[in-house]
């Protein structure tokens, strides 16, 4: 990994990595970093597009491609009411469903 995004990765607070952690099984910690910096510019664009009014509605999303549902987590703490979460892999949202439909 380049010095900027180690740098980059660092300074990025983000406040439930432990419970990512729990949901995936990084095989290094670079990937975790990696992975922590997409969670933070996904989080970013979202507070964007809300703030610019691009998204004005909060009644539902569909998260495609929802794997074991972190992102679908993160759009439901963004404020919308209903988020479906959507997967050809049926193990991946078996356990989405276990670590996050009680939740709601």
């Amino acid at each position: 990994m380049t010095k900027f995004l180690e740098e980059f990765s660092s300074n990025i607070n983000f406040k439930d990595f432990d419970t990512l952690k729990s949901i995936y099984d990084y095989k290094s910690k670079e990937l975790a970093s990696m992975h922590k910096m997409r969670i933070y510019l996904f989080t970013e664009l979202m507070k964007e597009l809300i703030e610019t009014k691009t998204i004005t509605k909060f009644d539902s999303a569909i998260d495609i491609g929802c794997n074991r549902g972190f992102y679908s987590k993160l759009i439901s703490e963004l404020g919308f009411k209903k988020v479906i979460g959507i997967d050809i892999d049926e193990p991946l949202l078996k356990l989405a469903k276990e670590k996050f439909e009680l939740q709601r």
